[in-house]
Order: structure tokens, then sequence, then C-alpha cells
């Protein structure tokens, strides 16, 4: 048709929130790991994780687990390395690598889940008024099942 203008359909948009205070703050958590030398003294690390779980992360965890609840070691190390800072990533490595510490095998089951529970408890932001059912501007928090994140029931 002459003078006709294609105009593209408008996408809905997902994500935006009107009220910004349900936004989770953006502090990176801080958490110390221990490891033994040969002879059995401590050295303790700190480090950092990032102040959410980016969600890419949790999508990988959740579609790793296994039928006892369990997640396997790939996607638990994927796991911390998507929310291990970008500044605390390579002394992380290096810490774990060190031929010369032992960590207990407890640490990593303690510090998945201490982290799972953290993101949890952080508010997610609600829908946004252009999504179905959005635009409250209460909170909600961000549910990750337990046996998502068990190592209990690490598989290899």
């Amino acid at each position: 048709m002459k003078g006709h203008t294609d105009v593209p359909p408008i996408a809905p948009t997902f994500g935006l929130v009107d009220d910004l205070s349900v936004i989770p703050d953006r502090t990176p958590l801080e958490f110390k790991i221990v490891g033994y030398n040969a002879d059995r003294q401590p050295t303790t690390f700190t480090f950092h994780a990032r102040p959410t779980m980016p969600l890419g992360a949790m999508l990988d965890v959740a579609s790793a687990a296994n039928e006892e609840g369990g997640v396997n070691v790939s996607a638990i190390t994927s796991f911390l390395s998507a929310v291990i800072t970008t500044e605390d990533a390579d002394a992380w490595s290096a810490a774990l690598h060190d031929p010369e510490l032992y960590f207990v095998d407890t640490m990593l089951q303690g510090l998945v889940e201490w982290l799972a529970a953290t993101y949890a408890e952080r508010p997610t932001p609600p829908p946004s008024a252009s999504q179905p059912g959005g635009g409250s501007t209460g909170t909600s928090p961000t549910v990750v099942p337990a046996s998502v994140v068990s190592t209990s029931a690490v598989s290899q």
C-alpha cells in the first residue's frame, strides 16, 4: 500500500521495576575458608562472592540436579566460578589448587549451602507493570530449593 509504514509490534518488557528500592544490595558477600598445611596449621583465606547470583548460574545448577536431589561436581564448580568475584578468582583458584593445603571435606558443602541460603534470602524485583500481574512494588524471595544446591548427594 502506498504511504503505509510497517510499524513493528511493541515487545513486552521483563524485569523493569517501578520501585528501585527492591533491587538487592550490591555489596559483595564476604566469606572465609580454612586450609591446613602439613603441620596441621590453619591458613584462613577471605574471599568475596557476587552480591546476587547470576541468573545463568542459578539455571545451570537447577538443570544439573539429579534424581536424588544432588548436583554433580562440575555444576558446583561452575556455580562457584560464576559467583566468586572477578577480583578474587585467581586467589580462589590458587588456594584450592595449592598441593600443600588440605581442606576438610565439609568446607565446600558448607560454603555452597551458605551461598544458596544467602542468595535465597535476598529479595528479587517483582514483575513490572508491563508484565501480566505486574505493577506490584513488594518483594519476593528468590527461591532455590535446597535439593537443587545440596551437595550431600554429589555425583561425579
